[in-house]
């Protein structure tokens, strides 16, 4: 899913400016996985006192990585080092 955008940024990170071989997806902080499973999830609740969902598993798998787009509002595209030092910063 992030492959084409790391080709675009031609694999230079997006905190340090150095090209690398790989570049990590690192969530921009407030906008987590499960932030974003957790929206997708909330469209189903049937009763929120017993915190009850019903889902079409398919459906939901095809939603989750859709709610990942536009990918610029999600992610950054940081080298390792760079990477470790933002997810540490939380």
């Amino acid at each position: 899913m992030t492959k084409r955008k790391k080709q675009e940024l031609k694999h230079v990170c997006q905190r340090c400016g150095k090209k690398k071989t790989e570049l990590d997806s690192a969530y921009i902080r407030g906008m987590d996985r499960k932030k974003i499973i957790n929206g997708v999830l909330s469209r189903y609740v049937i009763n929120e006192d017993k915190q009850i969902i019903k889902i079409d598993v398919g459906r939901v798998e095809k939603e989750i990585p859709e709610s990942h787009k536009p990918i610029d509002k999600y992610f950054k595209f940081l080298c390792t080092k760079c990477h470790t030092e933002y997810d540490a910063k939380k």
